[in-house]
């Protein structure tokens, strides 16, 4: 599929991602027009200027023994694109009412590149990075989380990509997802080093969306609960050594006391001999 067709179909046109969020459960689903002005946006340190911005806003609905089964989900999404060469999006992913959702944000990104060989492929880069606002002891088991869970993101947009391009071009040869390949070289070198060297510095070809980031934080709560016992745990090994020692440091101090009182009894009896 070309770049025009993503532009248009994938991202412009609300329906594919209303749909797409519809599939796997997601609820109370309103995308915003895109407003079509420049947006200076900095996702980590390289402040860039987009060309459209739109907010999409759903409920996530996942039934789990821990946390709510109801979230507000926020996605703000943002494009530059250059006709015939290459498309630049940028996801932000947050969310609302859930454990540690103040601590990080989503940050996902997503390079397609035109094809040098036919106007009808582009290949695609995509990466993730979480941008954390406050320090947890459990950032390591989050970023964990969002490494493994992300892929099976990816791959079903991926795949209701190619659905919607094979139904919208249906006398064409169909189109199948290939493997990972370097992206192309359309767009001037500059520009594509900075684009190659911003997904760089995120995870592989993974997104996170609020379906993972919220799985990911119910499965911390557990992590969280298993924490605490542990801490308890030793704590209370604490609490009884000190315990230990300290009656032990009484008896001693009472075992001492005897043998004083001892030898001076037996000073006052040699003294009344004398």
């Amino acid at each position: 599929m070309g770049l025009q067709f993503v532009l248009d179909t994938l991202w412009r046109d609300d329906q594919f991602t209303i749909e797409g969020l519809k599939k796997v459960g997601e609820t109370n689903v309103t995308v915003s027009q895109w407003a079509d002005k420049p947006v200076a946006y900095t996702a980590f340190n390289r402040p860039e200027t987009f060309q459209s911005e739109r907010r999409v806003t759903f409920v996530h609905n996942k039934k789990n023994f821990i946390g709510p089964s109801a979230i507000p989900t926020t996605q703000i999404h943002r494009y530059t694109y250059t006709p015939g060469q290459r498309l630049v999006v940028s996801v932000t992913s947050s969310v609302h009412d859930a454990p540690f959702c103040d601590y990080f944000r989503a940050e996902s990104r997503w390079v397609f590149d035109a094809s040098l060989s036919s106007a009808h492929e582009c290949s695609l880069v995509s990466g993730m990075r979480l941008n954390w606002a406050k320090s947890t002891f459990l950032k390591g088991q989050i970023e964990g989380f969002a490494k493994s869970e992300s892929k099976s993101v990816m791959l079903k947009w991926v795949k209701q990509a190619i659905d919607a391009y094979n139904s919208a071009y249906p006398s064409e040869k169909p189109v199948h997802r290939q493997g990972q390949g370097p992206v192309a070289a359309a767009a001037s070198e500059d520009g594509r080093k900075k684009d190659q060297d911003a997904v760089a510095t995120m995870t592989t070809t993974k997104k996170l969306n609020p379906d993972t980031s919220l799985l990911l934080l119910r499965q911390l709560n557990v992590v969280g609960v298993v924490v605490l016992v542990v801490l308890l745990l030793q704590l209370m090994v604490t609490l009884y050594n000190l315990r230990t020692t300290t009656n032990e440091s009484v008896r001693l101090q009472k075992q001492h006391q005897v043998l004083l009182s001892q030898i001076m009894d037996k000073m006052k009896c040699v003294k009344s001999s004398e």
